[in-house]
Order: C-alpha cells, then structure tokens, then sequence
C-alpha cells in the first residue's frame, strides 16, 4: 500500500464518525490524567517514603535499586503506566479495526476487546511491552505518543556528557539511530496485540516481519502525516 492511499484510508475511516473518535480520545485522555496519573503520582511519593529521599537524582539511583520495597514500587509504577498506555492506544486501533472491516461496533464489545488486550500484558512476556513502551517508544517518537511518555527522554546531563568528544558523540548519535530503526520496526506491535488473538511476543514479531523492507515507506508515511 502507497503512502497517499494509506493517509487517504486512515482519513476516510476516521470521518465516518469523526464526532465519536473525538470523544473517544477525549475520555481516554481524562482517564489519564485523573486516574493514572494521579496513581503513578502517589506511587512515586511512596518511593520516596520507602528510600528516605525529596526526590530521586541520577546520583541517588543505586540508592533507591538498593531498596527492595522502591524497586516493588517502581515495577508497579511501570506496570500502571504500560497498561495507561496500551488502552489510550489500543482503543483507538479497536475502533479502526472495526470501522474498516465493516464490523457493528458497541461500546461492551470495544471494552471486551480492551481488557482482552490487557490481559495478555499478565505473562513474563509483558515484561518486554514496559521496555517497549517506556524506554524504546518514548525515545523514538515514531507514530505513537502518548501523555504519560511525552516527556520522557535521554537526561540532559547524560546527552552534553556523551557530545563532549568526537568518539562519544559518535556513539550517541549511533545509539539513538538504532533506537530510530527499531521504532519503525516494531510500529505495528500495539496495533497486531490490539486486534489479533497474537500474544506480546508474537505481536513483535509480527510487527518485524511486516516492517521488513518497509522501513524508508513507513518513514515516509510518518513523516507525511507530521505535515498534516
């Protein structure tokens, strides 16, 4: 599929009901910012309760990694997280899915298909979403962005550390390109986990395998819809 007629399906499919998608996004947004985040919020306080610290600073770190009940806290910080993220987005490919194949969509239905979504997340494979969407997604910003990860990003201190030699910044700017490549590879991940029966690692290797090949495209595609 050309990148004019993927944009064109995606504006087609998206104005057939523009009012509701709209709303749509708006509850998912509210959801975030008064329950996950609020949540995340007081788990954070509870970090740093449990370490003794105002607030966590890079050099206080392995302080914190050296508290068993903060390192508890911060798996359920990023548990909390990654589920927020997977149903801000997964309900708005739910929603595509059934638009475009012509299915009857009901709110039970989308929120049967959510909490199917999420409960894949519940296995060891799941462990591999809180990187993807934490670490990897955030640091890319290729097509998917969410609230929770906007500000998510290299430290300022690490980044003027690694640009202050030529070697460095070499490796820096090497880094942040293979971040780049696996971000398009693994675009369709959320989307495969959202509307297929796939588990979480199967859905990256599904992404993987529809992206190979395509990468300058989907980049194109991306970066045409930027302009937008």
């Amino acid at each position: 599929m050309g990148i004019f007629r993927a944009i064109g399906i995606a504006y087609r499919t998206t104005w057939q009901s523009p009012q509701f998608y709209v709303l749509v996004v708006a509850a998912m947004q509210l959801i975030l910012i008064l329950v996950a985040i609020p949540l995340i919020r007081l788990l954070y306080q509870l970090v740093l309760v449990e370490t003794g610290l105002g607030s966590i600073a890079y050099d206080r770190i392995s302080h914190v990694l050296g508290n068993p009940l903060a390192d508890v806290t911060l798996l359920l910080i990023a548990i909390v997280a990654v589920i927020a993220i997977v149903a801000e987005l997964a309900i708005l490919f739910i929603l595509a899915s059934h638009d475009q194949s012509g299915e009857t969509t009901s709110f039970r239905l989308v929120l049967w298909q959510l909490w199917e979504t999420i409960t894949k997340l519940a296995h060891p494979q799941g462990l591999l979403m809180i990187i993807y969407l934490i670490l990897l997604l955030p640091l890319g910003q290729f097509g998917l962005t969410s609230i929770l990860t906007k500000k998510v990003a290299v430290p300022p201190f690490i980044s003027e550390e690694l640009s202050k030699t030529p070697s460095s910044s070499l490796l820096y700017s090497a880094a942040l390109l293979v971040i780049s490549y696996l971000n398009l590879r693994l675009v369709f991940t959320l989307p495969v986990l959202a509307t297929t029966t796939s588990g979480v690692w199967r859905s990256f290797v599904t992404s993987w395998r529809l992206t190979r090949w395509r990468s300058l495209r989907i980049l194109g595609l991306l970066v045409a819809l930027g302009f937008l």
